[in-house]
């Protein structure tokens, strides 16, 4: 009787002990989850701070390009359409247009003038497939050509061509002549950018811009949208209550 008495005894210690680590594990389980969850909010509110400084930064650079706030308001609204209707990031998108417009009005050409070569160029780089990457460096040629104020072979059949091997053929055609002619004219000096790049951008447009918005609709457009559509709701967030 009493071994069985000690018996019971040790198995309701057993119990009791049972009992108190796990009310322990879970007291310091609600601490880390606690814990782990203050961290994703942290890192949460500084990923809205980043994307609302991005915004902000951007927004400051088109007002500048634009000649004022309504204006660059617009250039802004206008870029995240051309970004959604194409399917690509609106970050990246409104970074070249800053570059290369801003590079366009710094070299003297009007504003409206190199923002509609830039959106046709847009439409034609979209419509041919290319990747970001490709797309990246077929648009730092691009701003190299007008900011030089020339087109030299040297952006044209090396980074351009490279990033869209049929570029050559089609400023040809744009202008008329033929790839040989265009050498020569090049080796001369006699394209100036202000004039070409129009005629060229307007052909590349022609070219591509039917595939454009097919393309859009495949499955890294759609994740391009989203992402741009996750960057407004954080801005909206940032711009509310900023962290």
């Amino acid at each position: 009787v009493d071994g069985m008495n000690k018996l019971g005894n040790a198995t309701d210690k057993a119990k009791k002990d049972v009992s108190q680590l796990d009310d322990a594990l879970g007291k310091i389980g609600g601490m880390l989850a606690g814990a782990f969850a203050v961290d994703k909010l942290i890192a949460f509110g500084k990923e809205v701070m980043n994307v609302t400084k991005q915004f902000e930064s951007t927004q400051i650079r088109l007002n500048s390009i634009a000649g004022g706030a309504v204006e660059g308001q617009k250039a802004m609204d206008d870029l995240r359409l051309l970004a959604n209707k194409l399917g690509m990031e609106f970050k990246g998108l409104s970074e070249e247009y800053t570059k290369f417009v801003g590079a366009a009005k710094a070299s003297g050409m009007e504003v409206a003038k190199a923002d509609k070569i830039f959106k046709s160029m847009s439409i034609a780089i979209a419509g041919s497939g290319a990747s970001a990457e490709v797309a990246g460096r077929a648009m730092t040629a691009l701003t190299q050509m007008i900011g030089k104020g020339k087109i030299s072979a040297e952006e044209l059949r090396g980074q351009l061509g490279e990033a869209l091997p049929s570029a050559m053929g089609i400023m040809a055609k744009s202008l008329g002549v033929t790839t040989q002619e265009l050498d020569k004219m090049m080796a001369s000096g006699q394209l100036m950018a202000d004039e070409v790049l129009p005629k060229f951008a307007k052909e590349m447009e022609k070219a591509f811009g039917g595939d454009a918005e097919k393309l859009a609709e495949g499955l890294q457009g759609s994740l391009n949208r989203l992402s741009n559509a996750w960057d407004n709701f954080m801005l909206n967030l940032g711009e509310s209550a900023p962290i």
